[in-house]
Formats: C-alpha cells, structure tokens, sequence
C-alpha cells in the first residue's frame, strides 16, 4: 500500500483512506447552501443534473421546433400532450354539447388529413396533427361523437359497395359507355 501511494504521490503518508479536502458550502459562486452532492447544493445540483448547466435560466429549447427530440409528425399520445400544454388540460373546459365538466379532447374528425395510430393502446384511433380540430367534451358525449362517425363511414361503405354492384360489367358496360 505504502509502495503504491509513493509511486502516485511521492510520500508514504499515514496508512488509511486519503479523503479529498471537505468543503460544506456549495461551489457556485455567491452561494452559500449547504453541500449535497457533486460539490453544489440542493438547488444547484437538480439545476446542474436537468440542464446541463447551474446557471438561473434553461436552455431556450424548451417549447416546439427548438426542442431538440421536436417531431413534427408526432403519434396519438404526444398529439394530446401537445393539445394539453398548449389549450391546458380538457378538464378546465365545460363540454361543448351537454355543458357539464369536460374530460378529454375530442376529434371533430374533420381535417382531409386525418392520420390513424399504428401502435399502442390507441392502435386505429383517428386524429389530426392541427389541435384546433379537437374539442373539450364529458365520456358520455364524445363517445356519441365517435360512435355516430363510425356509423356514417359504415353507412358511407356499404353505399359505395351497392354502387359498385350496381354498375354494369363485360359487355353491358361496352354498350353503356
């Protein structure tokens, strides 16, 4: 032990643990917290581990296009995290056919580029990248809401497959055309 500690410090010293010097005080300049961890205090260490940095303000990178894990295409649960933060939570809405409390932000399936959800729990739900298409509504009425779409899109299919019977074929539609 004694061989080693004279090869990395030029002297034997005493036999136990060399401890680096204890300071009590926070490392930042002008504080004077209390010491928890990494030399900083409380508020600057949580500071230091979610920002990179102990300095008063974060990186302007938190909201939109700046953030960098930003996706412009984003799937159905971080559409609704997006609706949330940026019209505030269904909750403080009262619902848009009945008046009561709101409870979730529902789709009004309008937009001509409705996407569909590919994975998770929200596999084959529809919605719209704009948020300004989804509308505070209670469970009751916005389970009416998408109920009465997938009736219209039922009713909507069956009418193309009748059609499409309809028409003729061979050598009927020949002499039609």
């Amino acid at each position: 032990m004694h061989y080693h500690r004279v090869d990395r410090h030029g002297n034997p010293g005493i036999a136990g643990y060399i401890r680096p010097p204890y300071d009590p005080i926070c490392k930042v300049d002008g504080c004077d917290g209390e010491h928890r961890s990494s030399g900083y205090c409380n508020a600057h260490y949580r500071r230091w581990k979610r920002h990179g940095t102990t300095d008063l303000k974060p990186p302007k990178y938190r909201m939109r296009d700046r953030h960098p894990q930003w996706r412009p295409s984003p799937d159905y649960l971080t559409l609704h995290r997006r609706i949330d933060r940026e019209r505030g939570r269904a909750r403080s809405h009262r619902c848009v056919d009945c008046g009561v409390q709101a409870r979730q932000w529902a789709y009004d399936h309008s937009d001509p580029n409705e996407r569909q959800s590919k994975s998770g729990a929200s596999k084959g739900c529809l919605y719209s990248l704009d948020i300004w298409r989804y509308r505070p509504m209670c469970y009751r009425c916005h389970s009416r809401l998408d109920r009465a779409y997938r009736l219209a899109q039922r009713a909507k299919a069956r009418t193309v497959v009748v059609l499409t019977r309809a028409l003729p074929r061979g050598r009927d539609a020949r002499e039609a055309a």
